[in-house]
């Protein structure tokens, strides 16, 4: 129903059919979709955030980076800085990966990212959303194995974008 000619790439976050029957749905990969046939089936509170246009943005936060080249954090740190972001890692067990400063919390950074990114277990990422909230800070990434129920819930309550999706793979576009 939804897989049409193509014309917007969507991560789907979160949502509900408008039907009598009500289905939550949650897509953690990239998605050819129609939008507007979205729209067409799909309530108004759904949130929809476009990976792309997370992407754009240069300034990120790393929660979870580590200097061990075989996790992700560390993966995910390096592929970043390759593709010219300004990335910050976060990590309070490290002081630093490959000469650059590891910052214990998000509020130690020296500036407000545009976007964080969560390579962390969900039971620690949900400690981090009132920071993030406190903050100001409005995307959040959220790699495959960092997302729960609460964290969802929470950054849906609290209007924080969610992009549900692995960049690794997404860089590779």
């Amino acid at each position: 129903m939804f897989l049409s000619k193509p014309s917007i790439k969507y991560s789907i976050i979160f949502g509900k059919l408008n039907t009598n029957r009500q289905h939550s749905f949650f897509i953690g990969y990239k998605s050819y979709l129609n939008p507007s046939k979205i729209i067409e089936y799909l309530k108004g509170d759904v949130i929809f955030m476009d990976s792309k246009g997370m992407l754009e943005m240069k300034k990120w936060a790393v929660v979870g980076a580590t200097p061990d080249p075989n996790r992700f954090g560390y993966k995910i740190y390096k592929k970043l800085k390759r593709n010219g972001y300004d990335v910050y890692p976060v990590n309070p067990k490290y002081s630093e990966i490959d000469g650059n400063t590891v910052y214990s919390t998000i509020e130690d950074l020296p500036e407000k990212p545009e976007v964080v990114n969560f390579v962390i277990n969900p039971e620690i990422g949900i400690k981090i959303l009132e920071s993030l909230k406190n903050m100001n800070i409005e995307n959040l990434w959220l790699q495959p194995g960092t997302v729960s129920k609460e964290i969802l819930n929470y950054t849906e309550n609290h209007n924080i974008n969610a992009v549900r999706s692995c960049v690794l793979i997404e860089l590779d576009d």
